[in-house]
């Protein structure tokens, strides 16, 4: 099935409206895709800022830890310095590291060991000798010259979790005689943390060489270990392929990170900060601003479209409906083009000029109509005075004349003459003197010939049924004559001895193009040899040739049949009338058909007249 689209998709273009429109986007697309490049720009530059005010927190924060470690350090290089410490006496020894361990609460205890890792002095309550070579940074501090500091552990005095602070003593030829160590509280750690004045939002992460989590800014262990990253991105933090990243915690948060390595030890500083609170007012400025380059290239758009609607395609639409109505012959269309552009103001003044000389040309060709129609509905009626009076001295001549045979003659002229008077008279009366409408004028021209024809009492009647068809003018005259012949003929021959009958005129439509005139009688018809009385055949006499000759005027092939009675028919061809303005409502032309000057109007009814 065949689906015809609209204009408006197969050619979106069309209107001066929408290319206008799309004219007016193109021009602020190249601004408005540069605008869009520079909030790219700003969006990738803030971000970098924002990730490296995270790196500068994770810094600020590995300061303060390298600065406690940093102070750790120098004192453990001097209690080693010591000569108590060195001789690992007691309890000179422990006297030394209990007054060095109150001035520093961070810390849990200090003890000094010999090479082979027993425990010689210590701060804390032990009763029973430790040997601490199996761990891992005691043989870090006899293997290293300098400070060394242990990944997470647990306290060999109180089993707590520390983190250990060792450095070597050395004897007076500088060689190790043992190591001093700290163990350092990692709650004091997170104070230091908490010091160091990061965003609240923010979380500080103490991590050790394995990615175990010594401490964090947070009180809660639990709360601390779900904002970390997975363990594999902390594997890999740790060994430092990640600096600064972007990662989602364990809790489902996404976070931005950055990790710093201290570099005493095993100790990596991570700092997280929410990218809800790092880049969310970024990406909500990079959307604003989005929304803002589309909303005003739209309001560009916009303010075009109305603005050519108001300075531009309101006049053109007002030009092409006033154009409109002057190709429909209304030329009183007015449209006031003043406050136009001056290019459409003198269209517009063009046009309305061509209509007035257009409306005056009208003007004058209808009065001239007016007038040829004046003039030829006088011809016509003189012609039809004309016609009368011929008839009136025929009508004399034939009380002057004797013979039966001229007498008849004359009564058969003095019949067509009156046909031709009454077609003259209908072009006179009608509207237009173009048409004739077959239905009034067959009706009238039978009751003339009745008239004339049915002589003392003759029992003949008349019978027309006619469609309503309107035909042109020039064949309404061999049609008038070809049925005043042919009634004629009926008269004379087919009803004779005074015999009575009936004779019948019709005109039915048989299709938009066609119609057929039928005259038909019950008279006596064909002899018993099949045979046409010899009056009736075409070419023996003058009726018959008459009806043969305005057939061929018609430009149609007549048809003779009977019995019973006789019945002559012709095929008229119709032609569309074209449609005036001053046409009868209701009147129809079929599509397709040449409008020449002859037409017809079809009928939905026939009407019926019988005289007699």
């Amino acid at each position: 099935m065949f689906v015809r689209l609209p204009a408006v998709i197969l050619n979106p273009f069309d209107s001066l409206r929408r290319r206008l429109a799309v004219l007016f986007a193109v021009v602020l697309l190249p601004p408005t895709i540069l605008s869009l490049y520079l909030a790219w720009n700003a969006f990738l530059e803030q971000s970098d800022q924002a990730r490296l005010s995270v790196r500068r927190f994770a810094s600020l924060v590995s300061a303060y830890e390298r600065d406690f470690f940093n102070d750790t350090q120098r004192l453990l290089v001097n209690l080693s310095a010591d000569p108590a410490i060195k001789r690992m006496a007691l309890p000179a020894c422990k006297e030394v590291l209990q007054r060095a361990l109150e001035n520093y609460p961070e810390y849990i205890s200090i003890s000094a060991t010999d090479r082979d890792g027993t425990v010689k002095c210590t701060t804390a309550d032990s009763t029973s000798p430790v040997s601490l070579t199996h761990r891992r940074w005691f043989q870090e501090a006899i293997a290293s010259p300098g400070f060394t500091l242990s990944d997470y552990t647990v306290s060999q005095d109180l089993a707590e979790p520390v983190i250990v602070a060792a450095s070597p003593i050395r004897g007076d030829n500088n060689e190790i005689k043992g190591v001093l160590h700290i163990d350092i509280d990692l709650d004091w750690l997170s104070l230091f943390i908490r010091a160091s004045g990061v965003p609240p939002e923010g979380s500080v992460f103490l991590l050790d060489k394995n990615g175990i989590l010594l401490t964090s800014s947070k009180f809660e262990l639990d709360q601390s270990e779900a904002q970390l990253p997975s363990a594999a991105t902390l594997a890999k933090v740790v060994q430092g392929h990640l600096t600064d990243f972007d990662a989602v915690g364990n809790d489902g948060q996404k976070r931005v990170y950055s990790s710093v390595a201290l570099p005493h030890g095993n100790v990596i500083v991570l700092f997280g900060l929410p990218s809800a609170t790092t880049l969310g007012w970024i990406e909500r400025d990079l959307l604003t601003r989005l929304l803002s380059l589309a909303a005003i290239w739209l309001a560009g758009i916009l303010a075009a479209v109305i603005g050519t609607r108001l300075w531009v395609t309101r006049w053109v639409s007002q030009l092409r409906r006033t154009a409109r109505a002057y190709s429909h012959g209304d030329f009183s269309a007015r449209v006031d083009f003043n406050r136009a552009p001056v290019e459409l103001r003198d269209l517009g003044t063009t046009l309305v000029q061509m209509a007035d000389r257009l409306e005056a040309r009208e003007r004058d060709l209808r009065c001239s109509i007016e007038q040829k129609d004046t003039l030829l509905k006088e011809i016509h009626h003189r012609v039809k005075n004309n016609l009368q009076t011929i008839t009136s001295l025929l009508n004399i001549k034939m009380r002057s004349v004797t013979s039966s045979q001229a007498h008849q003659a004359l009564e058969e002229v003095q019949t067509r003459v009156r046909a031709l008077a009454l077609v003259h008279h209908y072009l006179y009366e009608s509207e237009d003197v173009r048409y004739v409408e077959l239905r009034l004028f067959v009706g009238e021209l039978c009751q003339v010939l009745h008239d004339t024809l049915s002589g003392s009492g003759r029992q003949i009647a008349i019978e027309t049924d006619v469609h309503d068809i309107t035909i042109a003018s020039e064949r309404a005259v061999p049609i008038a004559l070809l049925i005043t012949e042919a009634v004629t003929n009926a008269y004379k021959h087919a009803f004779p001895d005074g015999r009575s009958g009936k004779i019948r005129v019709s005109i039915h439509e048989r299709d938009e193009t066609d119609a057929v005139l039928t005259i038909a009688d019950d008279g006596v018809g064909y002899d018993s040899d099949h045979h046409l009385p010899e009056t009736v055949v075409a070419g023996q006499g003058v009726g018959m040739s008459l009806i043969s000759a305005f057939a061929r005027q018609l430009g149609e092939a007549l048809e003779i049949s009977g019995p019973p009675g006789t019945t002559i028919s012709i095929r008229l061809r119709l032609q569309a009338r074209p449609q005036a303005a001053g046409d009868r409502a209701g009147r129809t032309v079929p599509e397709g058909t040449p409008a020449d000057g002859a037409g017809y109007e079809p009928a939905r009814t026939a009407t019926t007249v019988s005289l007699g």
